[in-house]
């Protein structure tokens, strides 16, 4: 546990913002190797560090072992990503994520950000169109179930690199990106229900529609107002979403 909190991208090093920190995390994964053995976590994310500081092919050879211990591991089909993305291995890399992708359910903290990952390969490989519908489905406000991070700066980097490409830019779509806010739990209840993506008036200021009147006079109410839950999703070392901690907060 508190070896996972120092890596991955949005780890105690990978989130750092200091220079030299893929080197720093990769002497750390280095120097501890020995005694992780092969834990197929340890080494996906050995893996990671190595193809972050230029190892590639030694990377292929410790995320190729990890895949066959844990074939289902979303790291690990993120990280192997990673390795055919700087092998140089378009064809290649896409072909793995859309026969690894269907067996990963909609809310695993990964799926927005892999299908990014094909959205991209889509796109360099000249499927301007196919890269689009991967975008809406799985990476745009509203079609993510992804953390909010994740929904924000993906999105952002493909509309972004879709410009670059030559494709006109979408302004409701860029506008409905600049208005979000929105998180993981409250985007998978009403994609559900075929909603439309979120705005600040749905998320940071409820409308009436969206308070939870349930919990009006309950013991705890705070200062007299309305409180609702929100549920905040719990990572696994495989990138699954298997439980979720719940939270409440007073609706403004």
């Amino acid at each position: 546990m508190v070896l996972a909190l120092c890596t991955g991208v949005f780890g105690l090093i990978g989130f750092s913002g200091r220079k030299g920190r893929e080197l720093e995390l990769r002497r750390l994964m280095d120097e501890l190797a020995p005694a992780y053995g092969e834990a197929p976590w340890f080494l996906v994310q050995h893996a990671f560090a190595q193809v972050e500081t230029g190892d590639t092919e030694l990377a292929r050879k410790t995320i190729e072992r990890a895949m066959a211990l844990d074939p289902k591991s979303a790291h690990g089909a993120h990280v192997k990503a990673h390795v055919h993305y700087e092998a140089g291995e378009k064809e290649r890399g896409l072909k793995y994520l859309q026969q690894w992708l269907p067996g990963y359910a909609k809310d695993g903290l990964l799926h927005c950000h892999i299908n990014w990952h094909v959205a991209l390969w889509q796109m360099e490989l000249g499927d301007a169109e196919e890269a689009m519908r991967t975008y809406l489905r799985g990476v745009h406000p509203g079609g993510a179930w992804g953390p909010p991070i994740n929904v924000l700066t993906d999105s952002a980097a493909f509309l972004w690199r879709a410009e670059l490409a030559g494709r006109p830019r979408d302004a409701e779509r860029s506008n409905r990106l600049h208005r979000c806010r929105c998180r993981s739990g409250d985007a998978k209840q009403r994609n559900a229900k075929d909603e439309p993506p979120f705005t600040p008036d749905a998320i940071g200021h409820p409308t009436p529609e969206h308070r939870t009147d349930a919990h009006a006079d309950e013991p705890g109410s705070h200062d007299g107002r309305k409180l609702r839950a929100r549920h905040l999703p719990v990572e696994d070392q495989r990138g699954n979403c298997k439980t979720q901690n719940l939270a409440v907060e007073p609706v403004k």
